[in-house]
Parts: C-alpha cells; structure tokens; sequence
C-alpha cells in the first residue's frame, strides 16, 4: 500500500515539473525575441551584413535551452508535494505524516506511526492530483506576447531609417619613411625578377624558401610598410636563415677543376675539355667527358694521340688526388687553428675581458660550422665527384697505354683494350652523372650567392644613403625620363641645358640653333669660317661626340667644337662652358681664317652592318636606354662585371659603386 502513496506524490511532482519547464521556456523565448528584433532591426537599416545577423541569431536560440535546462535543475521536494495534495485534498496532513513515517526504516516505527499509516491509506481513493499541481497559462506569457508581436512587426515593416552618412573611419595614419624610393624599389625588384627565375630551377628546397621570402619582402617594399630600421630588421632575419650555414663546397671544388685545366689544354682531342675545365660548367665538363669516352670506344684517335692523351690524363688524375686531399687538411687545418685558439681563451677564462669572451663565442660558433662543412663535404657529392674523376682519367690513360702491346699477344691484347674501354666508358658515365648532379647545386648556390650580394647591396644602400634634397631628386627623376627614352615633361628642371632665352654654350647670342654657317649675312664677328671646322665632323659622318654641344638638328656639322674652331681671341660674344671668367685668354687665335674651305655634304652608306658597340654606348646619351641594341651591350659588359666582382679584383670599398653604376645604367622597358 505505501507504493500508492509514492505514485501519488511522484505524479504530482512531474506535473510540477513540467509547469516550471514551460515556465522557463517561455521566459527564454522572451530573451531570443529580444535579440533576434535587435538584429532585425540592425539588418533592415543596413548596420548589420545579412551573414553576421543569421549568425547571432542562432546564437539566440541558447536562452529558451538555458530555461530548460533551469527548470529540470530546480529541485521540488517530496514532503511539498505531499502537503500540497494534503491541502487540495483535505486530508489535514495525513499523507503529509504517512510520507515521513514511511521514509523511516520499518525496525525503526513505532505502532502509532504504522497505524497512521494504515489510517492515511483508506483515504487515497478520493485523493485527486490535478488541483494540487494544476497545469497553467506560464507567469510571463503576456510579456512573451507582446515581444513576439513586435518582432513580427519589425519582420513586416522597415524601421525608420536617419537619413545621412557617418563619419567615415579612418585608421591611425603612422608616418612611415620608406626604406627605398619607387624607382630604387623597381630597380632592386627587377635585379630580384631575374635571379627568382633562376632559383625556380632548383629542386633546392631551401631555395625555394628563400625566393617566397624575398618576394614576401618586396611586396612590403612595393606597399610601404617598411621604413629602414624595419627593413634591415627583416633581412638580417633572412640573412642568419638562409646565408649563416649556406653551404660554399661547390666553391673549392670549382677552383680545383679549373687548375686541373692546364693538364689537358694542349691536346686536341682534350682542349674542349680543358675549355669547360676553364669555365666551371659542370654540365659541359660532363658533356666533354661523353664524347671523350666515345672516341675511343669508337677508335677515332690515333695510336699516337692516344698515347700523348694518356700521359695528360695520368697528371690530371694525381692532380685531382692531390686537390681532394688537400681540401680535406685545409678544413683540418683550419679546425685544428679555431680549436688551439679556444683552448687558449678557455684556459685564461677566469680573466677575460668582454671582448675575449665575444671572440671565444664567434670562435665556438665557426668552429661548429667548420666541423659541419668538413662532414659534410667528407659525405657529399662534391668529393666523390673528384674520386670519380680521378679514377676514370685513370681507366682513360692505362686503356690508352694498352695500344703498345698489341703487338704482342694479338688477341690477349685487343681483349685487354676492349675492357680498358668498357672500364674507361663505365667510369666516365659515372663521373659525368656525378658532375651533371653537382652542376645543379653549383648553379643553385651561385644563385643564392648573388641573392645574399643584392641583399648586402641594399643594406649599403640603407647605410649611404642621406637625406636628398630637391634639386637632388628633380636631377634623378630627370635621369630616369630620360634613360627610359622619355623626353622631360613641361616645366621640369632641365638640368645642364641653358634657360629659355639663353644661348646654347659656345653659341652666339644672334645665331638659332640649326642654322646653316654658310649664310655669311647673318654671321657675326668671331663667327667667321665657324663653319669650317665645324665641317670636318660632318664630313665624317657625324660620329657620335663630334658635334660637343650641338642641339639635335643643327645642319653642316654646326658644334660648340666648330664655333670655337672660328673664335678669335676677345671677338666672340657668346662665352662656352668654363670660359668667359674676367680677362683669362683662352689661347692664341685660330690661323684657319687664312683658309678657304668649301662646304660639301656627304651621303651616307648602308653596309648592312649594325653599329658599332661604341656608336650605341653614345647614341644611349639622347636616345636613352631603351632601344634593343644598348639592352644586347650592356648585357655583354655586365656579364664581364660580374666576373671580375667574383674574382675579387675589384676593392670590396668599390664594389658597391660598381653595382649601383650598372643598376642606374641598366636597360629600361622591353627594347625597340
């Protein structure tokens, strides 16, 4: 019987429960609506993107799942569920008393409380739970109406909208000099565009690193967002990543093969071995091994050459042995010096200055580095390559010399060559694979060695430049109009040239530029015969530089040269460049004014031969940098730059200005 009287007060609680779920649900709800009007409201006037609203307003939907959650955590205790039903039932607290006997042990009642028990039983039968746990309209169910009903308000209608635009939002303007102006900026990018498109063919993934670093880098400098300090922040950062461990075995290995060069040069059927040697092209190094091997397989040299190679061929192996060893004592060397002069600092450690103690840690540092250069030239490619080198040349000179005895034991002699030529062929294809191998790290690590010069050349930049002043950067944009084939535009400052209203130097003041010397009406005292030695360039054909300061058009070879051909001293009223200054003579007269010329005009002839390097370094004066012929000159006088930079024979002082020359005098736009 007392299951009866669990079951009763269980029901009612459910019931309980389940009101104060629809209670907290609905007082959610009230909060979603809420926001979800905001947003409507933000929407509709254009303050919120219609993404951002459907976002936070699924975020709504968490305030009705917090009443939820609320009204299952709320606690109802049993004994208020049985003296509610007590109440509503009027039963004057019988289940109230029967539940509390009942929540005792049995060993623990007394009689009376058994028979309450028993007494409050015989009334369950009339007991009726709904009143006491009535199911009702939720507390806040008007509010939720009304919400509701303003949110479909705002669903319908368009909320009034200020008419207007706000202040627009302007970040905080940070004044930031950039590190380069915008033509050193396309100058340093078009040097970078031509070493990107070589560090592209390496398989190097470190290369291909290095070039997404300094693209990153160059975007920056296109954007501004680098002043100095920043700048040489970010490349030092490059630097220490990429340059502070590269490794340079491929240059030894290149010094050796170039001194192997002479062994060989003075045989015919090796001078274009030799020629390759010369270079440092491993790839032609290899190539020249190939058809090597393949003369001799195929018995394309003679008895007697095969005999004069051998002995070249026996010098340049013991050369190539000697080079190998001494590439490893030199490294041994060097460690072996670093690690005396540690010990020797550790061992007065106690008393070392700061400036001992930075110098023990420079030396700890290249000496670790030294060691990993030393394994891993040991270990590397670079080295095998030479021990395949020398071994083939070796396989080359003993199937060479094996020619002598064929006389003798004909066919134990001819087996004998024909396996000198297997070995020597085998042995040659293994070196020229190991060489074709390293030529791809020789031209990436040549690569990267120009990336690390542009790098240092424009931290010298950084490092020189000054502040320029106006003068100084109307002289520069001049020079970059006028580079680029561009003539200057109205009012620009003209440099050099005379002002409007002035006489060109070495002009008279009543004589237009082009103007013929033969019309002697017009001529002026000191201006006599002018013409006449101005007529000896023109004769010539106009070389370029004759004319001195000729303007474009001048006819029978008029030049600042001519007119000062026909100066006599003290008659010229026009003063050219440097003369003129208080009552200097300027040299005794001229005695062409004794002579009689005649004026003739010369044609000239089409040969069908370009210019000459000379005439198109000159004519780059007026016509700027943009024709195709300077572009095919300069790239030819380059090239020879960047050699003599890389043997070292220019001072490292100078070799900064070297650079800049060429970059200021680089070719502009594609090339007519």
């Amino acid at each position: 019987m007392d299951k009866r009287i669990y079951n009763l007060i269980g029901l009612a609680r459910l019931r309980l429960r389940l009101q104060r779920v629809m209670e907290g649900v609905v007082t959610g709800l009230i909060a979603s609506c809420l926001v979800w009007m905001v947003l409507l409201v933000l929407y509709k006037t254009h303050w919120l993107a219609a993404d951002a609203m459907w976002s936070w307003a699924a975020g709504g939907v968490v305030f009705p799942a917090i009443g939820l959650v609320w009204a299952f955590l709320h606690r109802i205790e049993h004994s208020d569920v049985a003296m509610a039903l007590d109440t509503t039932n009027g039963l004057k607290g019988r289940l109230t008393s029967a539940y509390c006997f009942l929540e005792l042990p049995p060993d623990e009642r007394t009689p009376f409380m058994e028979a309450a028990i028993r007494e409050s039983e015989g009334h369950l039968d009339g007991v009726r739970v709904a009143p006491s746990s009535p199911f009702a309209i939720p507390r806040d169910a008007l509010a939720f109406v009304l919400v509701g009903a303003a949110l479909g308000l705002v669903l319908v209608f368009r909320p009034p909208v200020v008419q207007g635009t706000l202040p627009p939002i302007v970040d905080p303007v940070v004044d930031v000099k950039p590190a380069f102006d915008d033509d050193q900026v396309d100058i340093e990018r078009e040097k970078w565009q031509e070493l990107r498109e070589e560090l592209a063919k390496s398989e190097d993934a470190e290369a291909q690193a290095l070039a997404g670093e300094m693209d990153e880098l160059f975007d920056k400098l296109d954007q501004k967002k680098l002043d100095k300090e920043k700048f040489l922040t970010e490349v030092d950062e490059i630097q220490n990543k990429f340059f502070e461990d590269k490794d340079d075995g491929w240059k030894p290995l290149l010094e050796e093969l170039k001194k192997v060069s002479d062994e060989v040069e003075k045989n015919k059927h090796t001078e274009d071995l030799a020629k390759a040697l010369e270079s440092g092209d491993l790839d032609k190094v290899a190539e020249e091994l190939n058809k090597l091997a393949d003369k001799i397989d195929k018995g394309e040299i003679s008895d007697r050459d095969l005999e004069a190679m051998a002995r070249k061929l026996e010098k340049m192996a013991s050369k190539f042995e000697d080079e190998s060893g001494r590439l490893d004592k030199m490294l041994k060397d060097k460690e072996e010096e670093l690690e005396a002069l540690r010990k020797k600092l550790e061992a007065k450690k106690e008393g070392m200055s700061d400036k001992e103690r930075k110098r023990l840690s420079r030396l700890e540092r290249d000496l670790k580095k030294l060691r990993k250069k030393s394994s891993a030239f040991g270990k590397s490619g670079k080295k095998r390559a030479l021990k395949r080198l020398s071994k083939a040349t070796k396989e080359g000179s003993k199937m060479a010399r094996s020619v002598k005895k064929r006389g003798k034991g004909a066919a134990k002699g001819k087996e004998g060559r024909e396996q000198a030529q297997k070995d020597f062929k085998q042995n040659m294809g293994q070196a020229s694979k190991e060489l074709k191998n390293m030529d791809k790290q020789v031209k990436t690590g040549q690569s990267m060695d120009k990336a690390q010069a542009q790098i240092n050349d424009m931290k010298e930049q950084i490092r020189r430049q000054g502040q320029q002043g106006e003068q100084q950067v109307a002289s520069r944009d001049q020079f970059n109009q006028k580079a680029s084939g561009q003539q200057p535009k109205p009012g620009q400052p003209q440099g050099a040239q005379p002002q409007s209203g002035q006489p060109k130097p070495g002009a008279q003041s009543e004589q237009k530029p082009g103007q013929a010397n033969g019309n002697k009406a017009s001529q002026k005292p000191g201006q006599a015969n002018g013409s006449k030695s101005g007529q000896k360039g023109g004769e010539k054909g106009d070389k370029p530089g004759s004319s001195g300061g000729s303007a474009p058009g001048d006819k029978d070879g008029e030049g600042q040269d001519g007119m000062k051909g026909g100066q006599a001293d003290g008659e010229t009223k026009g003063k050219g460049i440097g003369e003129g200054e208080g009552d200097r003579k300027l040299g005794d007269a001229t005695g062409l004014k004794d002579k009689k010329f005649e004026d003739k005009k010369v044609e000239g002839k089409m040969d069908g031969e370009a210019p000459v390097k000379s005439e198109v370094i000159l004519s780059a004066a007026s016509k700027g940098f943009a024709t195709q012929g300077y572009k095919d000159v300069f790239v030819e006088y380059k090239d020879v730059a960047e050699e003599v930079l890389e043997s070292e024979e220019v001072p490292p002082g100078y070799q900064f200005y070297v650079r800049r020359y060429f970059d200021m005098i680089r070719p502009r736009g594609d090339g007519e």
